[in-house]
């Protein structure tokens, strides 16, 4: 203030000059200050300037110094270049005035311009409100004048001078504002019946007789106009007539469009749109670059006030995405990425265009990571898409490319990071972009693409099969809506053949994978040198060779593979995100040759990648645990050629890791891992190393287990653990640790069987009802009965991608509403077993009865763990040394090799003798494999039956038919039943399960099954004898014959009895056990797959008296997939099934001494069964014959031969019995194979 009254002190002309300067100072606005300036000019003078010099450094307040300076400066440009010019350049961006100069443009033009459009804003303004649309923004009226291109003209006419008749002709008007109306519909809600109205109205103004006479400036619009919107609907619907007529009217335009028009721009930046459009659709590089020189020249000539600017910016930018996508060249998407910024800095923010050139910039940033692995430029990406799809409105046309975008870009940084969080959110976004993306819109393969690989992202991550059945069911739509030619094509295929590759890797139908390498095949060669994606159709052809090299043996293949291999590596710059894959897969197949030749230097080389994508790969990356097992694998090969403990330590501490990272990142990462550390550890003796590698797998399998809902789904992943559980069970047994070996074995046996006994536990409801929470069991019950219905659904919509999909979201809340509703169980006092892993101690109350043994085999040798409930419950090992793989392999070889010779060649004696002596040889080795110990060690226990748990394969073969000479015997043999009764079981809780059922259920109600017709299959004489002998011991016993014994009938009845009698055909096929079955009238089978889905309140004893009824599927073996399982499963306590095909009269006589010794004698099944079988081996004919002297009134009938198989060659085996060669004093039936194939699964 002092410095103020000194001023005031020097006189009246300093006290003016200060009013001055201060007033100017302190103007509202830059008219009011220029006013003030204009008036006293006496503010343009050197005093003037010292007099704000020190006024400004009297002050303290920093802002305050500032204001001054800043208004002493433009006096002083006022003083340079003129009052009006320097508040025009003050009025003016600087940007704006930096573009105005470059357009030759002075600062008045310009101000002039703006003032014309201010003069006419009041008449548009009130014309849009007569409309319904309100003006508060200038991007309310960039939205308002995309919609009425008439307005626009009138806006650019008023700012070019006025020199143009602006109006539409009447004739006209009704059709404009119908187009108007119906695009400004279209572009805010994405209707495509208002898309289709507006194009055909600017058709009808094109086709109209009087269009040529209008002025041309009028044509110029109609024009641009009409081609916009066929290219807007070409976009929507892949017309291709649409996008060539656009072209045709937009050139017409061009041709008849003058240099000044100020269209110019307009049509140009269509113009080249529909040429890159073009481009999308046939690949044609010279529309490409046509469409990048035409929107240039869009961008060069724009009014640099042009609102359409920005839009010019961002089609260039896409051009040049696009060039970048075909010739990789780095300049063009750097190019790209700047005009695209400039678009959005240019734009009105939050406008309908700002979001849209946003979006772009996104996805260009995406683009730049992907060549360059920039994270930063990634996660600047996602932000970018995140703030665009919640900007914009749903239904929105743009809203699904922005939703695609996002979801990529989060795959992507899943890719990086392995968030689990960013692959959930990328599936939701891609499935929300396909869902909002009607059919037949041009972009609609993009997303179904998109979404198909995401899918098989979290395949990858959690393993559900229905991910990737999705994936490739999608993916598959995608190239199907794809036009032939498009440069897209290639990509969609590649994804394709990806998802077949990891189906072909769980499913091993060869199908697939010879699909994928055809696609990979046509993908390189369709895809040009050069091209950013180029190295991954590389690696795309190189794993589905490699995968064929593994099927075939093919070295070509390999050899192949490593070629395009270190092709993909050396066109990769380090630093790209795809590059550690690309190593791994390049090392693997090196160490492929190392395995095949034993070249050292191979596996050297291998190390060296695999060291590399160590180094490469960023920290958090889902694909460490895959680096790092194929790292561990190399190091523990080199450990056993060179003895180097540092490759020892290295590969533990490698094998480590990635089981660790693997239950994070992925689950069938994890049981990879731990097979192959398993195997190794196994090969060096360390026991410890097995049970940790076993541990980690088994946790896994544990999990993906969890998170399938189908059976094939379930059983593709058991298939890649199978004998996971008996390897770590063996070592747990070498570490004396053994009752959690044979909780590994039992957790490990018949999972699938488990899980649906669990399901229908009765002890579990009425404890919950105890409880008073009997409502958590009925809504678990609901899920189960929920899944059942959609699962049906489901096999219904194959193909029907849309309705799958939906179906799926249906599934998978539904499995998670059923594991919650398990938890919920669970947490009940009493209840905490419910889906439990079996207990020690519950697996010792199912040897209640009598000892129950395991039985395992592994590359170091077999073991028996027998479990027997005394007072204390213990475990005793037995172990098989000779009892191996490869032992098992050999002897399974010889026994079906035999077999299945005989069963097609049946009639010729010298197949049939070789049958015999090898059923017979595989008995007698089978004592000293496997029975032999075993039979002394129970013997030791004073054990007088035992319930035998075979693992693997050895199910198939009849363990208790292992013989030993014994010159005492009435045969000169003694076998393994003579010593005990031998039952089997495929899991101590199944055991347990039917010894409950049993203790439970009567016997009273007796159905048979007999002798079904019409079938192609032989005549059963004697199946009728058979039943009626049977059914004799059951009062009210009821007899379904021939016609009657259909399907339908038989499904009935079975939940009306206790015991089932089925004599008839039997088909058993081990590749594929579901569909096993036994044969009923008209040939329909009743398959293991139905038996399955029944839920039986309850049943005694089930006999399957036909041919192969106990073969159990070999592509489980631990699920043991079977009829007489199935049987067991639906709710009966005992299935008799046979190992082979059986003679119809052998058979016949077994069965009814079976019921004889059951129902008459007492004896349980298992017993009854044993003597039973010693009965038909040891007596005489003769004996046969007076035992039989009821049953076969007519023993020389000669239709007393058939047998229970395709074929009948029964009879030589009834001749025998009774012909005059053989005598009534002998043995007719003393090989195993007439007796020993049934067996009792169960009690």
């Amino acid at each position: 203030m002092s410095f103020l009254r000194r001023l005031f002190n020097r006189g009246p002309s300093k006290k003016k000059l200060l009013g001055w300067l201060l007033d100017f100072i302190r103007s509202d606005t830059w008219d009011a200050s220029q006013r003030i300036v204009t008036a006293h000019p006496e503010l343009l003078t050197d005093e003037a300037d010292d007099l704000a010099d020190q006024l400004a450094d009297s002050l303290i307040d920093k802002d305050a110094r500032r204001t001054i300076h800043e208004h002493r400066d433009l006096l002083r440009r006022c003083r340079a270049v003129g009052v009006e010019r320097a508040f025009d350049e003050k009025v003016l961006p600087a940007d704006l005035m930096v573009q105005a100069e470059e357009a030759g443009l002075a600062p008045e033009e310009l101000l002039a311009m703006q003032r014309a459009v201010a003069e006419m804003l009041p008449d548009l303004l009130a014309e849009l409100a007569a409309t319904g649309v309100h003006i508060t923004s200038m991007e309310d009226l960039e939205r308002a004048l995309a919609d009425r291109p008439d307005l626009r003209y009138r806006l650019t006419a008023a700012v070019d001078g006025g020199n143009r008749d602006s109006s539409v002709p009447s004739a006209f008007q009704a059709d404009v504002q119908n187009a108007q109306t119906n695009m400004q519909r279209f572009s805010q809600l994405g209707e495509r019946a208002a898309l289709d109205q507006a194009t055909d109205a600017w058709q009808r103004i094109l086709a109209h007789r009087d269009f040529g006479e209008t002025a041309s400036y009028f044509r110029l619009v109609v024009w641009n106009n009409a081609g916009g919107s066929l290219l807007h609907r070409y976009r929507a619907m892949g017309r291709l007539p649409d996008l060539n007529l656009a072209l045709a009217l937009l050139q017409e335009a061009l041709d008849q469009a003058s240099p000044s028009s100020p269209l110019l721009s307009s049509l140009l930046n269509n113009l080249g749109n529909g040429l890159r459009f073009r481009y999308g659709r046939t690949g044609q590089v010279e529309d490409l670059e046509e469409a990048i020189r035409v929107t240039q020249q869009a961008v060069s000539i724009a009014t640099v006030w042009s609102p359409d600017q920005p839009m010019y910016l961002n089609n260039l930018g896409n051009s040049l995405r696009d060039r970048f996508g075909h010739t990789g060249y780095v300049e063009d998407l750097e190019e790209a990425i700047r005009v695209i910024q400039h678009a959005v800095a240019e734009a009105p923010k939050g406008s309908p265009g700002w979001f849209g050139f946003l979006n772009n910039l996104g996805a260009s940033l995406s683009d730049r990571y992907g060549r360059t692995g920039r994270v930063e430029d990634l996660d600047e990406a996602i932000l970018i898409h995140q703030q665009v799809v919640a900007g914009t409105q749903v239904g929105s046309p743009d809203r699904p490319s922005y939703l695609n975008n996002l979801g990529n870009g989060l795959r992507h940084r899943y890719g990086y990071t392995g968030r689990l969080e960013d692959l959930e959110e990328a599936v939701q976004a891609a499935q929300e972009a396909v869902a909002e993306t009607p059919d037949g819109s041009l972009d609609r393969p993009m997303y179904l693409s998109n979404l198909g690989l995401t899918l098989h992202y979290r395949f990858d991550r959690a393993g559900r099969m229905e991910d990737l059945e999705e994936a490739i069911l999608v993916t598959r739509q995608a190239v199907a809506e794809m036009p032939v030619g498009s440069t897209e094509r290639p990509k969609y295929f590649a994804n394709l053949g990806l998802g077949l590759v990891d189906r072909y890797s769980l499913v091993r139908q060869i199908e697939d994978l010879e699909e994928a390498i055809r696609i990979f095949q046509w993908v390189v060669t369709e895809t040009s040198d050069g091209l950013p994606d180029r190295p991954k159709h590389f690696n795309n052809l190189g794993i589905g060779l490699n995968k064929r090299y593994h099927r075939t043996g093919r070295v070509e293949d390999l050899q192949d593979a490593i070629r395009l291999f270190m092709r993909a590596v050396a066109e990769t710059p380090q630093g790209v995100p795809d590059r550690p894959r690309l190593l791994i897969n390049l090392g693997t197949s090196l160490r492929d040759c190392y395995d095949r030749a034993g070249r050292l230097e191979d596996l050297e080389e291998a190390i060296r990648v695999y060291q590399r994508a160590v180094e490469e790969t960023p920290v958090g990356s889902p694909d460490w645990p895959s680096i790092l097992t194929n790292l561990g694998a190399g190091l523990g090969d080199r450990y056993g050629r060179t003895g180097q403990k540092v490759d020892l330590e290295g590969a533990r501490g490698a094998y480590y890791r990635a089981c660790e990272l693997g239950k994070i990142a992925s689950q069938e990462r994890t049981l990879g891992t731990a097979r192959s550390w398993g195997r190794w550890a196994e090969e060096r003796i360390s026991w410890d190393e097995v049970v940790q590698a076993g541990t980690y797998g088994l946790g896994a399998i544990d999990a993906l287990l969890a998170g399938q809902i189908a059976r094939t789904a379930q059983e593709s992943w058991l298939k890649e653990a199978q004998g996971l559980h008996t390897r770590t069970a063996h070592a747990l047994a070498h570490l004396d640790r053994l009752t959690e070996a044979v909780e590994t074995l039992d957790r490990g046996q018949a999972r699938l069987m488990a899980q649906a006994l669990e399901e229908s536990r009765s002890d579990i409801q009425e404890r919950l009802e105890a409880a008073d929470q009997g409502q958590r069991f009925v809504a678990f019950k609901q899920t189960i009965e929920q899944r059942a219905t959609l699962l049906t659904q489901a096999e219904n919509a194959v193909g029907d991608a849309k309705r799958l999909a939906a179906i799926n979201t249906q599934l998978r809340a539904n499995h998670d509403a059923r594991l919650a509703a398990i938890a919920a169980i669970q947490s009940v006092p009493g209840c905490e077993d419910f889906f439990a892993a079996p207990s020690f101690a519950h697996i010792a109350q199912a040897a209640a009865d009598g000892p129950l043994v395991y039985l395992l085999i592994t590359p170091q040798g077999g073991l028996a763990l027998i479990v027997s409930a005394s007072a204390s419950p213990s475990v005793t090992p037995v172990w098989l040394t000779d009892l191996k793989n490869e032992t098992l392999n050999g002897l399974l070889i010889d026994h079906f090799t035999a077999y299945n010779d005989w069963r097609t060649d049946h009639r010729n004696p010298d197949v049939h003798a070789r049958w015999m002596t090898t059923l017979d040889d595989t008995c007698r080795r089978l004592w000293d494999l496997v029975m032999s110990p075993l039979v002394t060690a129970l013997a030791g226990m004073n054990a007088n039956q035992a319930t035998l748990i075979p693992t693997g394969l050895l199910a198939l073969l009849p363990l208790h038919a292992a013989w030993r000479p014994d010159a005492h015997a009435p045969t000169g043999r003694r076998y393994a039943l003579d010593d005990l009764a031998l039952a089997y079981a495929p899991s101590a809780l199944a055991l347990a399960k039917a010894r409950a059922t049993a203790a439970q259920v009567g016997v009273a109600r007796m159905t048979g099954v007999v002798d079904p017709q019409p079938t192609h299959g032989s005549a059963l004489p004697n199946a009728r004898r058979e039943s009626e002998a049977v059914a004799h011991l059951f009062p009210g016993a009821r007899l379904l014959t021939r016609a009657e014994a259909s399907r339908s009938a038989a499904l009935h009845t079975l939940a009306e009895t206790d015991v089932a009698h089925f004599s008839c055909h039997g088909i058993s096929d081990p590749g594929a056990p579901l569909e096993s079955c036994l044969i009923l009238a008209d040939d329909e089978p009743l398959t293991v797959r139905d038996l399955l889905g029944l839920r039986l309140s309850g049943a005694r004893l089930a006999t399957l008296s036909a041919c192969e009824t106990g073969v159990m599927g070999t592509k489980l073996p631990d699920e043991v997939v079977a009829l007489p399982t199935a049987m067991l499963q639906a709710g009966f306590a005992g299935v008799c099934g046979s190992l082979w095909s059986v003679a119809d009269i052998s058979t016949a006589m077994l069965m009814v001494r079976f019921y004889r010794l059951w129902r008459v004698d007492g004896l349980t099944p298992a017993q009854s069964l044993r003597s039973a079988q010693q009965w038909v081996r040891d007596t005489t004919n003769a004996e046969k014959a007076d035992y039989f002297a009821t049953f076969v009134p007519e023993l020389n009938d000669p239709d007393l031969g058939g047998m229970k198989m395709s074929g009948s060659v029964g009879a030589e085996f009834f001749s025998a019995a009774l012909s005059d060669l053989a005598g009534v004093d002998a043995r007719s039936f003393v090989h195993p194979f007439h007796w020993a194939a049934f067996t009792l699964t169960g009690v």
